[in-house]
């Protein structure tokens, strides 16, 4: 059982419980990646939570309540979000939680949210079943057993691929849980056959991890396949792109199950062309003509001198999502407000219209986008 100490009279409203803060402040605390190989993407998701923030402050549309972010550096550990969460409930009593990242973290803290009755909304996390485990836990970017059936559909129809390779960390829970969903939606293709399927132990909170994959990579290259899979983190994007550059395997067709823009174009100012033409899907695109999608995208570019990428999107989406629960809540107490997240349905976002299903996940429709001329671009 996880061992955690909880602050006194947790159950009392945010609001009038934040050391220090005022009687019209909701505090939200944020429990992100900042340092570490993420951290860059963690900036970008923290930007676009307060630009998301001063929004929301300015429309007045939770009346005389204003939202103040706390913000934690969960180093990309498990044990590290834990201790986030844990400063963040000591020290500012806090309710409500956008966070954290990826599925290990968020995985991590369940049995904490669930005990002490704390709201989280990951923006990113996307491992199967972490949704089912809280009525706490809401999640905007859904399960990879939503993305990973349409991605290899698209990718079927566009590539017609019989051989395929796969490669995951099995160090990682969003890697491990991406894996076994790209097995399983293989099996529904009878001409398919799995050539190579290789693993490794990978540390991907570790910035200074050099990985050598060059045996697992120069097996997969021997099989000839049509296509490869790959499952993991940024870092292991970063291994396994620019390992298979090295040995010459440029023609190969390459799925990622989650690749992030910001991620694409720093692999590919290391090693120029290493990440191009990588498919993979997403919940958003900057060139979406959603109107609201322009406004955030002009409005963050205008704040921040550049286009926000998909992380910030959802990071967002994810703050107003909340906000909008909390203005239609009957107070801004944790069982009204879930009630409230529960309920969300066909919400205009910079996503387009958000719906959540009955475990918290998102509902959605993936759109897959190919890596070309420093942008991602949908494939229809």
């Amino acid at each position: 059982m996880l061992n955690v100490r909880l602050p006194i009279a947790f159950m009392c409203l945010v609001a009038a419980c934040a050391p220090g803060g005022e009687s019209n402040e909701i505090l939200i605390g944020t429990i992100l990646p900042m340092t570490g190989p993420m951290s860059s993407e963690a900036q970008h998701a923290q930007n676009a939570l307060q630009l998301a923030a001063d929004e929301i402050n300015a429309s007045g549309q939770l009346g005389d309540m204003h939202l103040s972010l706390v913000v934690a550096d969960d180093t990309l550990t498990a044990a590290g979000t834990q201790a986030a969460l844990q400063w963040l409930m000591d020290e500012h009593r806090i309710q409500f939680v956008i966070g954290p990242a990826t599925s290990a973290s968020t995985q991590a803290i369940i049995p904490m949210i669930n005990e002490a009755n704390i709201i989280a909304m990951s923006p990113t996390s996307m491992a199967a079943g972490l949704a089912a485990q809280s009525t706490n836990l809401f999640r905007t970017v859904g399960s990879v057993e939503n993305a990973i059936p349409t991605g290899l559909r698209v990718a079927k129809a566009r590539l017609g691929f019989t051989r395929v390779a796969a490669i995951y960390n099995e160090n990682d829970t969003f890697s491990l849980s991406s894996h076994t969903s790209v097995v399983n939606e293989l099996s529904r293709y009878e001409e398919v056959t799995l050539v190579s399927e290789e693993s490794y132990q990978g540390d991907p909170t570790d910035e200074a991890a050099d990985y050598d994959l060059t045996a697992q990579l120069m097996r997969i290259v021997d099989a000839s396949p049509d296509i490869i899979i790959s499952s993991g983190l940024p870092e292991d994007h970063h291994a396994i792109l620019i390992g298979l550059h090295a040995l010459g395997s440029t023609d190969t067709p390459i799925y990622q199950t989650a690749f992030q823009i910001d991620e694409a174009r720093k692999i590919n100012a290391e090693v120029p062309g290493a990440a191009d033409n990588v498919l993979s899907t997403t919940i958003w695109l900057a060139s979406s003509n959603n109107a609201r999608s322009q406004a955030f995208v002009s409005a963050y570019h205008q704040r921040y001198g550049e286009e926000p990428g998909e992380i910030a999107a959802q990071c967002y989406a994810t703050l107003n999502i909340l906000a909008k629960a909390m203005a239609k809540a009957e107070d801004f107490a944790v069982p009204s407000v879930r009630s409230a997240l529960a309920a969300t349905s066909a919400l205009e976002t910079v996503l387009g219209p958000f719906s959540y299903d009955a475990d918290g996940d998102a509902i959605y429709d993936p759109i897959v986008v190919q890596y070309v001329g420093d942008a991602l671009a949908a494939v229809q």
